[in-house]
This record gives C-alpha cells, structure tokens and sequence, in this order.
C-alpha cells in the first residue's frame, strides 16, 4: 500500500487503489513490519503487501529503517502532536521491545532518557 504524500497542511492518506504512485530514492522508504497507519505520516512510507514485494522494492533502492531508526527519526520528534492513542500505542511497543530496540541501536535508550512521553495531569508530556 502506497501512501501519497500529504499536502502542505494535510496528512498523508493511502493512494486509491490502482494508482501509480512515483517513487524517489532518499524519499520514500519501506514502512517496518508491525507499524501502525497511525504513524505513517508524511507521505515517505510504502508498505508492501507481501515479502517479495518488500523485496522488490528493496532490490530497486527503496529503503527500509529499523524500528529504532524509524521510532527515533519519524515518531519520538511528533509524540505531542500525535492522538493520545497513537502516541501510547507507540509509546507501549517502544517499551514492550525495548531490548531489541536498543540491540539495534546503540543509542536508543539514551534518546528515551531525554524524551517527554508521559502525559501529566495538564495534558503535556
């Protein structure tokens, strides 16, 4: 599935089915397996339908991030601005797999000793 870039003010939505979206290199990426609609934002992301697609696409330079890379890059920079769902959802898979996040990326555990994620009383982080 294909997410066409969003407006200027807008989110990015799905492209309609059928529709060719124009991919671009250091663009767009492979969104990881697991990652919620919710945190797909800004029309970078691809997700593939099936392994041979993720691989094709690979193949023909579209990248895919690790789960640390694309938490730390495309989600813990829009935690206030996410839904309070979506920013806890992300939140609670970030903490569920903590271990391999921070397996993956050596640096990942200290991005989350300095990153606002729990809401207080008032509604901030």
């Amino acid at each position: 599935e294909l997410h066409r870039a969003a407006p200027p003010d807008g989110e990015a939505a799905p492209a309609p089915a059928g529709e060719c979206v124009p991919l671009q290199r250091g663009v767009h990426c492979v969104a990881p397996p697991g990652v919620p609609e919710s945190l797909l934002a800004g029309g970078r992301f691809v997700r593939s339908g099936s392994e041979s697609e993720r691989r094709l696409l690979r193949f023909l330079g579209v990248e895919q991030p690790a789960r640390s890379a694309f938490f730390r890059s495309h989600v813990f920079g829009r935690l206030a601005d996410l839904p309070a769902e979506a920013r806890d959802g992300a939140m609670v898979s970030v903490l569920r797999e903590l271990h391999a996040l921070g397996s993956e990326d050596a640096g990942f555990v200290d991005s989350l000793r300095e990153l606002r994620f729990v809401p207080t009383a008032g509604g901030s982080l």
